[in-house]
């Protein structure tokens, strides 16, 4: 009986042990770099690390409601985490229309 319960104890650690380990690599700065292949120098580093751990928090912020239904959907780290939102625009060639507040056209 006790092997039995060890069995299940050591099946269920394993198993809670990826998903746990994989949001905290999604949420790393270090793992986010060398999945998404960033070099920045020493204080590039530091304004890049600060713009992902802000768009990090939005989207722990974000996936918070989500859990509790409040938004039809979830949110997670991608290549543009160490991006401004202007910087993503421009990434995707978008371009603020300023005769229309909030309109982006593409370029």
């Amino acid at each position: 009986m006790k092997l039995l319960l060890l069995i299940a104890v050591v099946a269920a650690l394993t198993m809670a042990s990826p998903v746990d380990k994989k949001e905290e690599d999604e949420y790393d700065w270090e793992s986010f770099k060398i999945k998404f292949n960033r070099n920045y120098s020493p204080e590039e580093d530091k304004t890049r690390k600060a713009i992902f751990d802000a768009n990090v928090a939005k989207i722990k912020e974000h996936n918070k409601k989500y859990e509790n239904k409040e938004v039809s959907y979830s949110m997670g780290v991608n290549n543009f985490a160490d991006k401004t939102p202007e910087e993503s625009r421009q990434s995707l060639g978008l371009k603020k229309d300023n005769t229309n507040k909030g309109v982006y056209t593409v370029v």
